[in-house]
């Protein structure tokens, strides 16, 4: 019987980009939360995950 693999030290997955919205999708009447405002809120969001997930990358493991 062979011992299990080890684990590899692949880096982690990071999540997918938010796609912008198509131009189509905003209305051009100035709602609150426009459709540019709500990818810019996501935007901000996968740049702090991703971010985190490379920093928790870059810590040396025990």
């Amino acid at each position: 019987m062979s011992a299990p693999p080890e684990p590899k030290d692949d880096p982690p997955l990071l999540p997918p980009r938010p796609e912008p919205p198509d131009p189509s999708d905003c209305c051009m009447s100035g709602c609150l939360r426009c459709v540019y405002d709500l990818y810019d809120l996501n935007l901000e969001r996968w740049e702090e995950q991703v971010a985190s997930i490379r920093a928790r990358q870059m810590q040396p493991k025990d």
